[in-house]
């Protein structure tokens, strides 16, 4: 335990005494402002009282996407997969992958057809968790010819 008194403490030390000491003295800061309330006199205007900061709950969808994303992309990735890219919105969560031959396994539903370029591009996507995860499949098309 930190002790107050000392001269000299490391920055180590005060940032663990910090972290611990947060919640209580927040705790107390909104407790004490209840108190002032309640005391002052009749007719004395009150002091607002100031909670400490939140989310908010219109956040919420943000974070629960958010949470539900990470623990899909790190599951992605332990399997092998490569994760490219991850886009959060309230209401939903894309995994993009770098597409490999194990995508298949996945069995995603295809989403969208491109021929452009000289490519032909599908993009393939699944939901897992409520996550949407997607990949592109590219190959070269012969010329004179279709895929």
């Amino acid at each position: 335990m930190l002790s107050l008194f000392r001269k000299k403490a490391s920055a180590t030390e005060v940032a663990i005494h910090q972290r611990e000491n947060a919640p209580a003295q927040q705790h107390n800061g909104i407790e004490r402002q209840f108190v002032a309330a309640i005391l002052a006199p009749e007719g004395a205007p009150t002091p607002p009282i100031i909670l400490p900061p939140s989310i908010g709950p219109a956040n919420q969808g943000v974070m629960f996407c958010t949470t539900r994303a990470k623990r899909v992309a790190v599951m992605l990735a332990r399997r092998g997969f490569a994760v490219k890219k991850i886009v959060i919105t309230p209401s939903l969560a894309t995994i993009t992958l770098k597409s490999t031959p194990g995508c298949r396994d996945l069995g995603g539903e295809q989403i969208c057809h491109a021929l452009c370029c000289g490519k032909d591009e599908r993009t393939y996507a699944v939901l897992i968790d409520g996550i949407s995860v997607e990949w592109t499949v590219s190959r070269s098309l012969e010329k004179g010819g279709a895929a």
